[in-house]
């Protein structure tokens, strides 16, 4: 199943040409149009909040395509919308139109699903608030190799984070909290996975909300080359890291202290 998700950006409406954009990322080349994208993409259907027009040309125009608005005066209209989802129609793309989006799990590539593919196309602003589980276990007769093997697992099937931290048990035994960060809605997943790969008998988990930085892949110029990194911001603030693995490759390149690129500022304030 080929699904895409149109999110609302922080104007609270779609634009066309920022939705271009992200799908131009995607599939790594110009598009003409969404509906381009999305075929590259093999998207077969697309969810899209109600999009938010004051004049009434463009209210019409909407009512005649089958187009869900929202009516707001205060912001300008996008035409270019209006065209793009009656492409997207006449495609054979199925449009579905709902109240509101939940956050989702971002996707910038297929990823494979059982026997079938999603293919998750996040349009406009990234949800920035999102709630997650964290799942806990307390373990004392587990092996180290079984908890490493573990956490690779559980990272393999999509937890957002794995970590352990040492704590005492009954009888005055050393032992590991084991703690997974996971989507809301896959607890039962994870502690199935917990139960079966490590010595666990039970466990809890609760929910907790977190801000989460939007990210983006860049490549940056740097004394050391070409480096690859990922920018991030979140209401105002923002920050470009580099990326290990591209500091690692270029510290043995040029025989300097890792530590020493990934220090280095990538916005020139040091």
């Amino acid at each position: 199943m080929k699904i895409a998700f149109f999110l609302k950006g922080e104007k609270s409406r779609l634009g066309a040409q920022e939705c271009r954009k992200v799908l131009e990322k995607m599939v790594g080349e110009k598009i003409d149009s969404l509906t381009e994208g999305l075929k590259t993409l093999s998207v077969k259907k697309i969810f899209i909040e109600p999009l938010c027009f004051g004049e009434l040309t463009a209210l019409q125009r909407a009512a005649e395509l089958g187009v869900e608005v929202c009516v707001s005066a205060g912001e300008a209209d996008d035409a270019g919308m209006l065209e793009e989802i009656e492409k997207i129609k006449q495609s054979g793309i199925e449009v579905e139109f709902i109240p509101k989006t939940e956050p989702v799990k971002v996707l910038l590539a297929e990823e494979e699903v059982g026997e079938t593919f999603s293919v998750l196309v996040v349009i406009g602003e990234e949800p920035q608030i999102e709630q997650v589980a964290l799942l806990s276990c307390n373990i004392d007769d587990s092996t180290g190799e079984e908890l490493g093997w573990a956490m690779e697992k559980l990272l393999e099937e999509g937890a957002k984070d794995v970590f352990f931290i040492p704590i005492q048990m009954k009888k005055n035994r050393p032992a590991v909290m084991l703690n997974v960060l996971c989507q809301k809605g896959e607890e039962k997943k994870f502690a199935k996975i917990l139960m079966q790969d490590t010595s666990t008998i039970g466990v809890r988990w609760n929910y907790f909300d977190r801000a989460v930085m939007q990210r983006e892949a860049v490549t940056v110029e740097s004394p050391w080359g070409e480096l690859k990194g990922k920018r991030c911001s979140f209401e105002g603030i923002s920050k470009t890291t580099i990326e290990y693995e591209s500091a690692k490759k270029a510290a043995r390149e040029y025989g300097c202290p890792v530590g020493r690129i990934l220090r280095w500022n990538v916005d020139g304030e040091r």
